[in-house]
Order: C-alpha cells, then structure tokens, then sequence
C-alpha cells in the first residue's frame, strides 16, 4: 500500500462500519482498515480472517487495545 490510498481505506471502513454489528474483514494488513472499523462504536464484533501468520502475530499485539476484534490465522 502506498500513502495516498489511507483515505480511501478509510473511507470504504467507514462506510461499511456505520450500521454497526458485527463487521468480517478479510486480511489484517498493514491494520488501516481494522483500526478505522475499530473507531465506531457501534461495531459490536469484528473478525479478522489472516492468512500470514506473521501478520497474524501483528493482528493479536494490534488487538491488546482493540477488545471487539477477533483475528483468525488461516487457511479456511
């Protein structure tokens, strides 16, 4: 990911987080998008489907401070 495409990442989060619920998100990432679905409150559940297992590893630290989210390793 290059800087210019944060906004964007963020803009997509924001839009599919604003009902709230429970929110699937596919890859962690460099957590741009996990951490803007973290950021609405309404967001009751928020599963991370990861096949990388050092990204993984990241996601877990990531989530000390991110209590509704729930990273899975993969595969499926």
């Amino acid at each position: 990911m290059e800087a210019w495409e944060t906004p964007y990442m963020h803009a997509l989060a924001n839009k599919v987080s604003a009902p709230g619920g429970h929110m699937l998100e596919v890859g962690f990432g460099m957590a741009i998008s996990a951490t803007q679905v973290q950021s609405h409150p309404k967001v009751t559940k928020h599963t991370i489907l990861e096949i990388n297992e050092d990204v993984y590893n990241t996601a877990l630290e990531w989530k000390k401070s991110h209590p509704t989210a729930n990273p899975m390793l993969g595969p499926w």
